[in-house]
């Protein structure tokens, strides 16, 4: 008995099941782009915070921490943090 053919089938069931390269592609894509948005943000809170003046590092660590965990975090208030960091004295 040669067990070979019947390899082959599951092979060729497997493939029918494959996902096409184009929608792994766009998940890839979309992660990549999330995870660049992610390290964006805590580059720019890390940049704000750090720059408070008078205030202990440990406290700068908490502002980042309830900063970066908040769902609120959006576009607004992404893009008011990177103009105070421009213009502190304006911002």
């Amino acid at each position: 008995m040669d067990n070979n053919d019947n390899n082959e089938s599951d092979i060729d069931e497997e493939d029918k099941k494959h996902i096409p390269d184009g929608i792994i592609k766009d998940i890839l894509v979309r992660c990549f782009e999330q995870a660049r948005k992610a390290r964006h943000q805590n580059i720019v809170l890390m940049e704000f915070t750090r720059r408070f003046p008078n205030i202990s590092e440990e406290e700068k660590n908490g502002l980042f921490n309830v900063f970066s965990s908040s769902e609120a975090f959006g576009t607004k208030i992404h893009n008011a943090l990177l103009d105070a960091l421009a213009d502190p004295v304006k911002g």
